[in-house]
């Protein structure tokens, strides 16, 4: 017997410059699980976005784990990475969520990470 485990991310990144060039929400959002939509949670809209995400989201001891999000080389990445600077002038936060495999639908058990 096999059991299916869903999971989606909603990751928000934030960057300065542009804040600054908005005067506004400073705000990317992006979800990787529903192709093709947009998916509301925490009251924001997220758009899809085909990325992964790797490495450690939680530490026990305080070491310093790399968490990684992929995403393809597309103009919106490079726009990502040019606009924060790398990530030195970029704020990550991501949410991990299980999907119900009878309706699809958000389940309400948790992980979180802000980086």
């Amino acid at each position: 017997m096999t059991t299916e485990i869903r999971l989606v991310q909603f990751i928000e990144i934030k960057t300065d410059k542009f804040k600054r060039r908005t005067r506004g929400d400073s705000s990317y959002r992006f979800q990787n699980y529903y192709v093709g939509e947009s998916k509301s949670f925490g009251g924001f809209t997220y758009r899809f976005a085909p990325f992964q995400v790797e490495g450690a989201t939680a530490s026990l001891d305080g070491e310093n784990e790399q968490l990684k999000i992929l995403f393809p080389a597309t103009d919106y990445a490079i726009a990502l990475v040019e606009l924060g600077q790398g990530n030195r002038r970029s704020r990550l936060t991501l949410h991990t969520r299980f999907i119900s495999t009878a309706n699809g639908e958000l389940v309400t058990m948790a992980l979180e990470a802000s980086m």
